[in-house]
């Protein structure tokens, strides 16, 4: 068979090369695999012995009958483009549909599985399972990023590969095909070359093929031979490698999750113990200094002490909420947006104030959370629009965001940003932790929020970002 571009060759689908008097002049191996022919007796024969009735160059048709070297027909597709005198026709085996479908099947089944993983080497022994048992291939193996020593370290090995090398190696080396993959976030493949060598010189291991899996690491498969990997292998292979990934990136995002919410737990806890108690020694002695009080001008310091005590609880209480709020939200519910406000109005609504619910909607929230969020939205406009504050809630047209818009008198637009920050405050005696809170269990929502000015020119505040939700609706 004549040498070919090594393109061609790689290639993973079947080419075959037509001379103008209609004979073949070359086939690459997939051809040969796909017509079952040894590659040598493909060269000269003519190319209607494979494709009876072909009109050479002809606009692909549809599908149409092949024939294999035993006489054995298949259902092909064909495909020409020119090359010189030549043509070039791209083969696909319209017959691989069956196998495809079932394979896909397969490979939902392994999909749920990895959406129920809960750790990183869980997800590898579920990659390496699924090459071997869907993919029917015994050559397989994770090897996932080892940061200190800069190495690709094995996380699960299929049994065949494991006996071949005993355990799958790390792979550390530049050369080889899988580093490359990897630093590169690309493919590659090698059959019988020096670049294979992944594991040790004399493993028989002759065919890689090597995904990365992100930022993570790489997905490996092999063969104990010497030959292409098949279209199907490559693609399902490919598939596979891209599932895995997603999955890692969903269990290494939970665990972020996790490990925030215990250093919330933790500050939570610090917060409660270490201040609380003192604050409570603190407030009973003033108490008992008020009760032994014998003039006015001391009952007016303890007026004062009263005063800083009082903050310093709020202060406790708003930075325990901060840090309980800051965790992963809980499962989300349908909540209707009109219940979520009366209910917080109920708690930090005045007599003199006016609650209006311009319209209303059905969104996918932690309830509680939701409740304290719009607790600490209204309670900022009742604080600083005063006693007779009007409240305008509703959603907008998109359905996507809401808003709480007051006649107060608004936040300055240089503040507009900095207002979310922890400890930020216009008022004299806030904590500045309020808009805060709104921010943290927006964000654990995947939620935004920003502040602008209402019609009456005081404050709005606007939460956007929401998915899954109805369409807006009168209250």
């Amino acid at each position: 068979m004549n040498e070919r571009s090594p393109v061609l060759e790689s290639l993973p689908e079947s080419v075959i090369i037509i001379d103008t008097d209609g004979r073949i002049s070359y086939a690459n191996a997939f051809a040969a695999d796909l017509f079952e022919y040894d590659r040598e007796d493909l060269e000269g024969i003519e190319v209607t012995k494979l494709l009876p009735g072909i009109d050479i160059g002809s606009e692909p048709t549809g599908p149409r009958r092949g024939r294999k070297a035993d006489g054995e027909p298949l259902e092909v597709a064909v495909r020409f483009r020119t090359h010189g005198d030549e043509y070039i026709a791209v083969v696909n085996d319209l017959s691989e549909r069956t196998w495809y479908e079932r394979t896909l099947e397969r490979l939902q089944t392994v999909a749920a599985q990895l959406l129920g993983a809960d750790t990183v080497e869980e997800l590898a022994e579920a990659c390496v399972n699924a090459v071997v048992d869907v993919l029917d291939l015994r050559i397989a193996a994770v090897h996932l990023y080892d940061e200190a020593s800069n190495t690709l370290e094995p996380a699960a090995v299929s049994p065949t590969l494991n006996k071949l090398v005993d355990g799958s190696p790390s792979v550390d080396g530049p050369e080889s095909i899988a580093w490359k993959a990897f630093t590169e976030g690309e493919p590659r493949g090698a059959i019988d070359s020096d670049e294979t060598r992944s594991y040790t010189e004399d493993t028989a291991v002759y065919s890689e093929l090597v995904f990365p899996l992100g930022e993570w690491g790489v997905l490996i498969v092999g063969t104990t031979e010497a030959r292409p990997f098949t279209e199907r292998e490559h693609r399902m292979a490919g598939l596979l490698a891209t599932t895995v990934t997603v999955a890692i990136e969903r269990v290494d995002h939970e665990a972020s999750l996790r490990k925030q919410n215990e250093r919330l737990e933790q500050l939570a806890g610090t917060l409660s113990h270490d201040l609380r108690d003192p604050l409570n020694t603190a407030q009973m002695t003033t108490k008992l200094a008020r009760n032994a009080a014998e003039n006015d001008e001391t009952t007016d310091y303890i007026d004062d002490l009263e005063d800083v005590l009082d903050r310093m609880e709020q202060l406790i209480e708003d930075l325990l909420t901060l840090a309980r709020e800051g965790r992963a939200v809980g499962e989300r519910q349908p909540v209707e947006l009109r219940d979520a406000v009366n209910a917080a109005w109920d708690t930090v609504g005045s007599d003199a104030a006016t609650l209006a619910v311009e319209s209303s909607a059905t969104i996918s929230a932690d309830p509680e959370r939701l409740r304290t969020l719009f607790e600490n939205l209204l309670g900022n406009a009742v604080r600083h629009g005063g006693d007779d504050v009007t409240v305008r809630i509703g959603m907008f047209d998109t359905g996507t965001g809401f808003y709480v818009a007051d006649d107060g008198p608004g936040i300055p637009e240089d503040d507009r940003e900095d207002v979310f920050n922890h400890g930020v405050t216009t008022r004299e005696n806030g904590t500045g932790f309020g808009l805060s809170i709104v921010r943290t269990i927006a964000d654990a929502h995947g939620w935004s929020v920003r502040a602008t000015d209402s019609e009456s020119d005081g404050a709005r505040l606007e939460i956007t970002g929401l998915t899954g939700m109805a369409r807006p609706h009168e209250p």
